[in-house]
């Protein structure tokens, strides 16, 4: 059963090298990619991004089916870097068009609630030593004014809530510093 580690914080406040630094120690490392390329700085990030990483470690494009990716690498891998959640969640909020509805927001939470619970199963059944889940804290700025971007905040926080209640280990980052809450 792996050690499910959550690292959260702003952007670029030093998760991803945080968790290349930890997993450096590691043989066989899977490096699961949640990012789409939808612009060309998405695809100069995606690049400095491998450019961090060694070589040897596996990639995996993860954009949907998140759990799947996990189980496939956590029977191969000794430490698995699932890098970012919160791009995990942008994937899919962009697949429900509309989400303007009360119903609509509601089946989504329904689905996320229930994928986040197969993400940590999955976690949970794989035979690595670690599982590192990063995602982004979104809510501590302004309230947006638009609904649909107001609910993806909302439901990022929900996620990170959920995933940090099952987490083995809690490091919150600010400014390149590691802080253990959990």
């Amino acid at each position: 059963m792996a050690k499910a580690v959550f690292i959260f914080g702003g952007c670029r406040s030093g998760k991803s090298s945080y968790a290349v630094e930890r997993a450096k120690g590691f043989a066989r490392v899977s490096y699961l990619a949640t990012s789409k390329i939808l612009d060309e700085e998405m695809e100069q990030r995606i690049r400095r991004h491998r450019q961090m990483r060694p070589k040897e470690w596996q990639t995996v494009e993860a954009p949907y089916g998140l759990s799947e990716a996990i189980r496939q690498a956590g029977s191969e891998s000794e430490l698995i870097i699932v890098d970012c959640l919160t791009m995990y969640l942008a994937n899919h909020f962009d697949g429900h068009k509309g989400l303007e509805t009360p119903n609509e927001q509601e089946l989504f939470e329904t689905w996320l609630r229930t994928d986040t619970r197969q993400i940590m199963a999955a976690v949970r059944a794989a035979s690595a030593s670690e599982v590192l889940l990063i995602s982004n804290e979104v809510g501590l700025g302004i309230v947006p004014l638009g609904a649909q971007t107001r609910f993806f905040r909302d439901m990022c926080g929900l996620m990170n809530q959920w995933i940090a209640a099952q987490a083995d280990e809690v490091i919150k980052m600010e400014v390149g510093l590691a802080t253990r809450l959990k």
